[in-house]
């Protein structure tokens, strides 16, 4: 990725903890690492194609001067975030806030924050097998994409398929997509878990019948393990009605971990297992 480094941009704002902070104001430094794909612009030297850095200098200043945060931390992540939301060329935000006056009472240089935000390409799985499917199916995709800071930028075919474990329930419809997000996966997650809330009754039972059932399979190509989530998928290369959807749209991404494709997770899937998939 190309990089455009903003470095101290002086804004007088009013941030801070105590009242005198944030009636007085004091000054603050702003320096930003900028990440992007800038070939366009650099070859057609064309001022249309690139990112006019100094609009992004105009943007903080105005963002940073109209509110007021009792913390550094917030503030920059807020503004990192809203760099991404309103220039679309950039693909990841380096930012740091520097606060040289902080009422520590010693000598310093400065007290300050940083954060990092980007863009990040995750797979997901979507099934439903209560009420309309299919419609369900297009709530939940509709739903992400109405999402500040989401895009979905390709979907799958839909499959049917018998229901995975001993549950006695209807068949599934299947599908997997791939979404741009600023999200982290725990936020994500977040997100995925209210939407499958909000689409209705199901997930009384592990494997069972549901509204709406969303999973992410890879996120970017993350390695990445809690108590509630894992990434990449930890039951994928088990799982057909996952493996066929997403093979369609990207029969060429490779597992992290094993580095293995989805094609190549598919096919030996099928030479081992009976299949769910039934359409």
């Amino acid at each position: 990725m190309d990089v455009i480094r903003i470095k101290d941009l002086a804004i007088f704002a009013h941030h801070g903890v105590y009242e005198r902070e944030t009636l007085t104001g004091q000054n603050f430094l702003v320096s930003a690492t900028l990440s992007g794909d800038f070939f366009k612009a650099a070859k057609s030297d064309n001022i249309e194609k690139a990112v006019d850095y100094g609009k992004i200098c105009h943007f903080m200043h105005a963002y940073l001067t109209s509110r007021t945060y009792k913390l550094l931390e917030t503030a920059t992540d807020n503004l990192s975030r809203e760099l991404l939301l309103n220039f679309q060329q950039l693909q990841k935000v380096e930012l740091e806030i520097k606060k040289p006056e902080a009422p520590i009472g010693l000598p310093f240089n400065y007290v300050s924050v940083s954060t990092v935000k980007e863009r990040h390409q995750v797979y997901v799985s979507i099934g439903s097998n209560i009420g309309d499917k299919n419609k369900n199916l297009e709530n939940g995709i509709e739903a992400i994409n109405k999402l500040e800071g989401c895009k979905v930028l390709e979907v799958s075919s839909v499959f049917k398929s018998k229901p995975y474990g001993n549950v006695d329930q209807e068949d599934f419809l299947n599908g997997a997509f791939l979404m741009e997000t600023i999200y982290s996966p725990q936020e994500l997650l977040k997100v995925f878990k209210e939407l499958e809330l909000n689409a209705g009754k199901g997930h009384l039972t592990h494997w069972g019948p549901r509204t709406l059932d969303l999973d992410i399979l890879f996120f970017d190509d993350q390695i990445y393990d809690s108590r509630d989530l894992q990434i990449p998928h930890v039951d994928m290369a088990n799982r057909d009605f996952v493996l066929v959807p997403l093979a369609e749209i990207a029969d060429f991404k490779r597992h992290p971990v094993t580095m293995k494709t989805v094609r190549q997770m598919l096919e030996e899937l099928k030479a081992s297992s009976p299949l769910y998939i039934i359409e």
